[in-house]
């Protein structure tokens, strides 16, 4: 669905457009490496067209989302631990339905 990104300054805002290809979790191990903590998501508004297929579908995404969680549980503890923070924000009602992301974070160096 998206073409390549490129690493290029000057291509910087080619990651971004009408539809992000980047989910929640890109952004927050984009930040946590950056030296980045404590992110807190919040939206502006939902997108109206949005909400309904995430309301029918959210169901079986939830259900799907505590199945992995459990696997990676069970399977890549390490992972897990280190990215429970985010784990329950990430297939939310909000991620799903946001209109705008709002991510606030605090540099660890402060």
């Amino acid at each position: 669905m998206y073409g390549p990104l490129s690493i290029q300054e000057k291509n910087a805002g080619r990651i971004c457009g009408h539809i992000m290809p980047l989910s929640y979790s890109n952004f927050s191990y984009g930040l946590r490496k950056a030296g980045f903590t404590n992110s807190d998501f919040h939206i502006d508004c939902r997108k109206k067209g949005a909400l309904g297929p995430s309301i029918i579908f959210y169901p079986l995404l939830a259900s799907f989302s505590i199945k992995t969680l459990f696997d990676l549980n069970h399977y890549d503890l390490e992972v897990y631990e280190e990215n429970k923070e985010i784990l329950p924000t990430m297939n939310s009602l909000n991620v799903l339905s946001s209109r705008s992301a709002i991510m606030l974070v605090k540099n660890k160096k402060h």
